[in-house]
């Protein structure tokens, strides 16, 4: 029979008799007089099994928290830490930590949002793009800062890209620069107001490739008078005074660059360029290896620092990296100016 325990009977502990079953047998110093059979029968009570599934149950749970808490501790250090780079204005840094934190913790809206902001100001298009396309729909709310330089963002992203409405004008005109008519500008710009920054920066460049400097630089000041942060306009600015052979303007529209994006690899190099030029070697090599550490795949980079290299008599590492960009047609053919100038063939110095 299975022992039936009154947890009310004490026992005296002399009348030799287990209070559970009868027998004799007591185990003394005990505060309840039972046998040994029923003690150990006590001792090993059965625990339900409700309450070991739900104990299971506990366990697991806890057991996925804390595999979990490391990761989403991270994710948040790394929002913090990309925030922060963003605060900086240094977009490259915030836009890595940032792709990793998505990675990790995919439902976090507000690093979407970041990288968003990121990736416009390193003129990652593409992935700013996939960000809109994934945050299409959702709520902005003024009081998040997240939402507030997303919002700025994609109205000054309008800028960068032909209306609906223009695009099929375009159309004739994608092929070469020569075929497109400069007479038309001021009627496009009256047909089309809300493409004012497109259609100037268009014949901008429409100009610069027909050499015509003069008007590109006229047209190119219209744009920046309208939004003197407009980063397409300044990297024009940047590439026509070079060209005009004005270093320190070149310089200064390298800086306005700089000012917005601290890490923004379409000032930093042709910067270490201009520098190279006025002999300024361990300032240029500095800035073109912080460039190509910012951006290993852009090619305009990579030829930089291989002049760089060359100028500061680094001949070791010149040549790696002449040997390396061989392995990549895009890179090859921006490393061939770079060839030319170590061979004498191109002058450096106009």
């Amino acid at each position: 029979m299975q022992p039936i325990f009154n947890p009310d009977s004490t026992g005296n502990g002399h009348t030799g008799t287990c209070v559970n079953c009868g027998c004799e047998g007591v185990i003394p110093g005990y505060r309840h007089a039972l046998c040994g059979d029923c003690r150990s029968y006590f001792v090993r009570f059965p625990i339900p099994r409700w309450v070991q599934l739900f104990g299971a149950a506990v366990l697991l749970l806890l057991a996925l928290a804390l595999t979990q808490f490391p990761k989403r501790f991270s994710a948040a250090l790394s929002l913090q830490r990309a925030k922060q780079a963003i605060q900086q204005k240094k977009y490259v840094t915030a836009q890595r930590r940032l792709q990793d934190v998505v990675a990790d913790q995919p439902g976090c809206l507000d690093a979407k949002k970041y990288l968003a902001v990121a990736a416009f100001y390193n003129f990652d298009f593409a992935e700013l793009d996939r960000m809109d396309s994934i945050l299409a729909g959702t709520d902005i709310e003024e009081t998040n800062a997240a939402d507030n330089e997303l919002d700025y963002v994609l109205r000054r992203y309008k800028d960068y890209y032909p209306s609906d409405s223009l695009r099929p004008k375009l159309d004739a005109y994608k092929d070469s620069a020569e075929t497109l008519q400069l007479s038309l500008y001021n009627t496009w710009l009256q047909q089309y107001p809300d493409d004012f920054a497109y259609i100037t920066t268009l014949y901008a460049s429409a100009c610069i490739s027909l050499d015509k400097y003069a008007m590109a630089d006229s047209l190119l000041n219209t744009a920046l008078h309208r939004n003197g942060n407009h980063m397409r306009v300044l990297r024009y600015k940047v590439y026509l005074k070079q060209q005009l052979h004005q270093s320190d303007s070149a310089l200064y529209f390298c800086d306005r660059i700089l000012a917005i994006n601290k890490e923004a690899t379409i000032a930093l190099a042709p910067k270490a360029r201009i520098l190279l030029r006025q002999g300024k070697k361990k300032d240029a090599l500095q800035l073109a290896e912080e460039s190509y550490s910012l951006s290993q795949g852009d090619a305009y980079s990579m030829a930089t620092l291989a002049l760089a290299y060359h100028f500061n008599k680094k001949f070791g590492e010149r040549d790696r990296l002449i040997q390396q960009a061989s392995h990549d047609s895009v890179q090859a053919s921006y490393m061939e100016y770079a060839r030319d100038v170590i061979s004498g063939k191109e002058n450096f110095n106009p």
